[in-house]
C-alpha cells in the first residue's frame, strides 16, 4: 500500500493533470505448505498430558505396600492382590480421572479448541482420553517389580516417568516440523512406535487432531474445508492409531500383570 501511494504521487507530479494511477490488489499465489509448524501442537498436548502423570504414580503405592507388607496384611484380611489393584484403580478413577476429565472438556470447549471440533473430532478426543487413562494405570503397574524399595521408587520413578513422557514427544514434534520430507516421515514412524507408552500416545493423538484441519485443507486445496467423520477416523490421518494402540496396551498389560497375579 505504501508503494502504491508513493507511485501514484510520483505519477501525478510527472504526468501533471493526466489521469495515471497504479492499483494494488492482494492476489495470493495458489500455494499450500506441505508441513505445519504450530507451537500449539507442542504445548497443548504436552501440558494437558501432565494431568495424566499422577495416575502413573500408582506404582509408588504398590511398591510401598509390598515393602511395608501391607499387601500381605490385606491378603490375610481376605482381600486378594487382584482386588487391591482394582481398588487402587477405582480410587484414581473416581477421585482423580473423572474430575480431571470434566475440567479438561470444559476448558477445551470454553476456548473453542479443535479437539472438540466437528466431524467426529470431539468423539475421537474423548475416546483418546478414556483409553489413555485405562492403559496408563496397568502399564505403570507393570513397572512395579523393577523397584526393590520404597525410597528407590519415590526418588527415581517421578523423574523417570516425566522424562519418558516429555522428551520423546519434543523430539517427535521437532522432526515433524522439519523441512525435509524424509525427516518428517522418520518422525512419524518414531511417533507411532512411541505410542506404546500411554502418555506419549495421548500426545501423539492430540497432535494429530490439532493438525487434522491442515491435512484436510491441503488435500482439498482450499482453506477452511469442512472436516468429516471419514477424515477423522481415516487410518492414514493418524488419529486412529494411538486409540488402537491404547486398546492393545490395555489388553496386553492386564493379561500379563493383573489377571495372572497370585491371590
Amino acid at each position: 500500500m505504501a508503494l502504491s501511494a508513493f507511485t501514484n504521487s510520483t505519477l501525478s507530479i510527472i504526468a501533471g493533470s493526466r489521469n495515471f494511477s497504479v492499483a494494488v490488489a492482494n492476489s495470493p499465489l495458489p500455494y499450500m505448505k506441505n508441513y505445519l509448524v504450530d507451537i500449539t501442537q507442542l504445548l497443548v498436548p504436552m501440558l494437558t498430558m501432565l494431568g495424566f502423570v499422577p495416575f502413573a504414580y500408582v506404582v509408588i503405592t504398590i511398591v510401598f505396600w509390598r515393602v511395608d507388607h501391607i499387601t500381605t496384611q490385606l491378603k490375610f484380611m481376605g482381600m486378594s492382590v487382584r482386588q487391591q489393584y482394582f481398588a487402587l484403580f477405582t480410587h484414581r478413577l473416581v477421585f482423580g480421572f473423572l474430575p480431571s476429565l470434566a475440567v479438561l472438556l470444559i476448558a477445551a470447549g470454553g476456548v473453542g479448541s479443535d479437539l472438540l471440533g466437528n466431524g467426529g473430532r470431539w468423539l475421537a478426543y474423548l475416546i483418546l482420553v478414556v483409553t489413555t487413562f485405562l492403559a496408563l494405570i496397568p502399564a505403570a503397574m507393570m513397572l512395579a517389580p523393577l523397584f526393590k524399595s520404597g525410597r528407590q521408587v519415590a526418588d527415581s520413578f517421578p523423574l523417570m516417568w516425566n522424562c519418558l513422557s516429555i522428551i520423546p514427544y519434543i523430539i517427535v514434534w521437532i522432526m515433524s516440523t522439519n523441512s525435509s520430507e524424509s525427516v518428517r516421515n522418520a518422525g512419524a514412524i518414531f511417533g507411532d512406535v512411541l505410542t506404546i507408552i500411554p502418555t506419549l500416545s495421548y500426545q501423539r493423538g492430540t497432535q494429530q487432531l490439532l493438525s487434522l484441519q491442515f491435512i484436510v485443507d491441503r488435500a482439498s486445496g482450499e482453506e477452511g474445508s469442512p472436516v468429516g467423520w471419514s477424515d477423522t477416523f481415516k487410518p492414514e490421518n493418524g488419529v486412529l492409531t494411538p486409540i488402537l494402540v491404547n486398546i492393545g496396551v490395555i489388553i496386553i498389560s492386564k493379561n500379563i500383570f493383573i489377571f495372572p497375579c497370585s491371590d
